[in-house]
């Protein structure tokens, strides 16, 4: 008879942070509110830094109902096709985990793209099954043209969602040269995770 291997807590720990982080994507881009409850505690807190004035938000958000309303439901009368991509996962048992990302979406009045990268800093409870804390830092936020729809989400559908291989990315990067200094930028991006 086969043995069934037990999972080491910091295994499961690591799992449950992925699920967390996954269910924020599941909540953001897919416009439901019902999965932050699977994210945030009622007294979370997510915190936004802009680098760019390209895009405005809050710098402050403070309780649960708050952060539906600003990320799910407001963003997503402004957005739709909203990809978000993590460049790092987390691994074993976390208090604290940041990671860059990639974001992409479309201009509902315009059609046009927006496209950017950033970095989170996550802070988790001790049972790992919220978050107390999450730092959005925006570094670049850049508009494309309608046009360019069609090879933009074709490139984006060929990546892994929501965990993105940056190697990936950068090797199958569309041919656009406005894309010049997201590509830059990402690769900074890319380098700026921890975890601990």
């Amino acid at each position: 008879m086969t043995a069934i291997k037990q999972q080491s807590p910091a295994a499961a720990a690591g799992i449950r942070l992925e699920t967390l982080m996954h269910n924020y994507v599941r909540g953001k881009d897919g416009n439901r509110p019902l999965y932050m409850d699977r994210v945030f505690a009622p007294n979370s807190t997510v915190s936004i830094r802009l680098n760019t004035d390209a895009i405005a938000f809050p710098a402050e958000l403070r309780g649960l109902d708050m952060i539906k309303k600003v990320l799910v439901r407001e963003f997503s009368r402004k957005y739709e096709n909203i990809f978000t991509f993590y460049l790092d996962r987390p691994s074993g048992l976390l208090q604290r985990f940041s990671c860059g990302w990639l974001v992409a979406m479309t201009e509902i009045a315009t059609g046009r793209i927006r496209i950017g990268c950033g970095r989170f800093d996550w802070a988790f409870h001790a049972d790992a099954l919220h978050a107390s804390e999450l730092q959005i830092t925006i570094d670049l936020m850049l508009t494309v043209a309608a046009g360019k729809h069609d090879i933009l989400f074709t490139w984006l559908l060929d990546q892994s969602y929501p965990w993105a291989d940056v190697k990936h990315i950068l090797h199958s990067w569309p041919p656009l040269p406005e894309l010049a200094v997201l590509r830059e930028g990402l690769r900074t991006c890319a380098k700026g995770g921890s975890q601990g």
